[in-house]
């Protein structure tokens, strides 16, 4: 017997943070569905209330992608934003988990070593780094 046809979202992932302006990529995955099947690609600010149009696109994948310039939401940061791909006819259809869009996404940078060091092979050396923008009750 043949599977029925789905779709899975692969990116964005769960909590992570995308800027307004830049481009990302958005992937799923197409299961048994036609080559040349519609689908839609929409974007929610509310937790998936309400969907705005990304784009529309045609199956001729299994993996496909779209690169996708981050729009401003009408707040920021956005922690409840997900985007879903859905078949024009509305099944089957995925949607991702939460992530965030913010002007100021968390960073780490390690300070040391920072290149040019030499080390003995089980030596300990201290390792530095600063943090910025990290959601609070976040583990380091």
């Amino acid at each position: 017997t043949r599977q029925a046809p789905s779709l899975f979202m692969s990116l964005p992932a769960y909590n992570s943070y995308w800027v307004p302006g830049n481009v990302e990529n958005i992937y799923w995955t197409n299961n048994n569905l036609p080559i040349g099947t519609n689908l839609d690609l929409e974007w929610s600010e509310d937790g998936g209330s309400t969907y705005s149009p990304i784009a529309s696109v045609t199956v001729n994948k299994v993996s496909p992608n779209y690169a996708w310039t981050v729009p401003t939401p009408s707040t920021l940061p956005n922690t409840d934003t997900k985007v879903r791909v859905k078949t024009t006819s509305g099944s089957p259809n995925a949607q991702t988990s939460n992530f965030t869009i913010t002007n100021t996404p968390p960073s780490i940078s390690i300070t040391t070593p920072n290149g040019g060091e030499s080390y003995a092979i089980g030596q300990t050396i201290p390792i530095t780094f600063t943090a910025s923008n990290l959601p609070s009750g976040e583990p380091m």
